[in-house]
C-alpha cells in the first residue's frame, strides 16, 4: 500500500476493524469517485464480501450530521440495495483519524443507467424504492411539519444573486474574455436576470407552504442508483441527507434522469411506481414544479460559480462544459415554454 497521508490513516482504519473486515489484497483507491461530496473511497475484497473504505472531506468537522445519517440507514439496513455502516471492533462506525471521518460500508454492485432514455424497468425500480425509503424513514423521531428547509435555502441563495451576485460574476466573466466556458455563462446570466424576480415570487409563495418533513437523500442523482439485471441493486452516497419534504428528492432525480423528449412519459410511469407504496400528497404534488423549476434556474449557477469563482478542480477535465452545458440548455428549453408566467 502506498505511503500518502490518506494511505497511511486507511492502514490505521482497517487496524480498527476486525480480522474478516480486513482487506485479502490491497485497497483499490477510486479517488474521487465519491462525487460532488468530495469523499476519497477505496474498495477492496475480505472474508465478508466487496467492502467501501470512505473518507469525508475535511471540510466537515462536526460528526452529529454523519452520525445521523448512518442511524436513518442502519434503521433500513434490512434492505438489500442500502448500505449501512460496519462496526469497528470497539463498535465505532464514523470513526475520526488524521482530520478526517471514516466508515466502511458493504460495495454493493451494479451500473448506473445514464442513457438519454433510461428503460422503463429501471426507472419504476428506483422510483419504488426511493417510495419504500421513505415510507420507512417517516418513523424517525426527526419527523415534523413544517416548511421546506431546502426551498428557503434556495430562495436564500436567489436572493444573493440578486442582492449583487449576477454583478460579481458579470465582471469575472468580462475580465476572462478567452476562457471557453464564458459564453454558456453569460448565456446562463442573461437569461437568470431576466426571470429572477418571477423565480423569487414563486419560491416565497411556496417556501410558506406547511409539508410533513422527514429524512430524505436530498442528492438523488441518476449516478447513484444501481442495477443489475435489471433489478435495483444499490443506492449509494448519502452525504446530503437531511430533514426535508419528499418531493425534493422525487424532482431531483426527474431532473437529473429524464430528458425533455420522453420527460413525461417517464414522469407519469415513475409517479406510478411510487405510489404503490407512498401516496404523494395534493400540497406535495404542487410544489413538485417549484422544486424543478428553482433547481433548473440554479443548477447552471453552481457551475458558474465552482468554476469562475471558486476555482474548483474536477478529475474529470469535461466535467464543468459538460455539467454547464446540459444545464443552460435546459434552462433555455424551460424558459421558452409558453405556459410559464414569464414567457412573452
Amino acid at each position: 500500500m502506498p505511503n500518502s497521508p490518506l494511505d497511511l490513516a486507511l492502514r490505521e482504519l482497517l487496524d480498527r476493524y476486525p480480522t474478516q473486515v480486513r482487506p485479502r489484497t490491497p485497497p483499490l483507491n477510486l479517488r474521487n469517485a465519491g462525487g460532488m461530496s468530495g469523499s476519497n473511497l477505496w474498495r477492496f475484497d475480505t472474508d465478508i464480501g466487496p467492502l467501501l473504505a470512505r473518507a469525508w472531506p475535511p471540510e466537515i468537522v462536526d460528526p452529529a450530521p454523519l452520525e445521523r445519517t448512518q442511524r436513518w440507514l442502519a434503521s433500513i439496513s434490512d434492505l438489500p440495495f442500502i448500505p449501512s455502516a460496519i462496526p469497528s471492533a470497539d463498535g465505532s462506525k464514523l470513526i475520526s483519524i488524521r482530520g478526517r471521518f471514516w466508515e466502511i460500508t458493504p460495495w454493493l454492485t451494479g451500473s448506473p443507467d445514464l442513457g438519454t432514455s433510461p428503460e422503463r424497468d429501471h426507472v419504476r425500480a428506483a422510483f419504488r424504492a426511493l417510495a419504500i425509503v421513505h415510507e420507512r424513514l417517516k418513523h424517525q423521531p426527526d419527523a415534523s411539519t413544517g416548511p421546506s428547509p431546502g426551498l428557503g435555502r434556495r430562495l436564500n441563495e436567489l436572493d444573493h444573486w440578486i442582492g449583487g451576485g449576477f454583478n460579481r460574476i458579470e465582471v469575472v466573466l468580462l475580465a476572462n474574455p478567452s476562457e471557453p466556458r464564458r459564453e454558456l455563462a453569460l448565456r446562463w446570466l442573461r437569461l437568470a436576470r431576466s426571470v429572477a424576480p418571477q423565480i423569487r415570487n414563486m419560491l416565497e409563495t411556496a417556501s410558506r407552504t406547511v409539508l410533513t418533513l422527514q429524512p430524505c437523500i436530498r442528492d438523488t442523482r441518476r449516478d447513484h442508483f444501481l442495477f443489475q439485471d435489471g433489478e435495483l441493486s444499490g443506492l449509494v452516497d448519502f452525504g446530503a441527507m437531511g430533514v426535508d419534504c419528499v418531493v425534493g428528492d422525487l424532482s431531483r432525480l426527474m431532473i437529473d434522469w429524464f430528458e425533455e423528449i420522453a420527460g413525461l412519459e417517464l414522469e407519469a410511469q415513475a409517479l406510478a411506481a411510487y405510489e404503490e407504496i407512498r401516496t404523494i400528497g395534493q400540497a406535495e404534488r404542487r410544489l413538485m414544479r417549484v422544486f424543478k423549476e428553482s433547481a433548473l434556474f440554479l443548477g447552471p449557477g453552481h457551475w458558474v460559480r465552482w468554476h469562475f469563482v471558486e476555482g474548483r478542480d474536477f478529475e474529470d477535465p469535461d466535467a464543468v462544459h459538460r455539467g454547464l452545458n446540459r444545464g443552460v440548455e435546459r434552462f433555455e428549453r424551460l424558459i421558452g415554454k409558453s405556459n410559464l408566467p414569464w414567457s412573452s
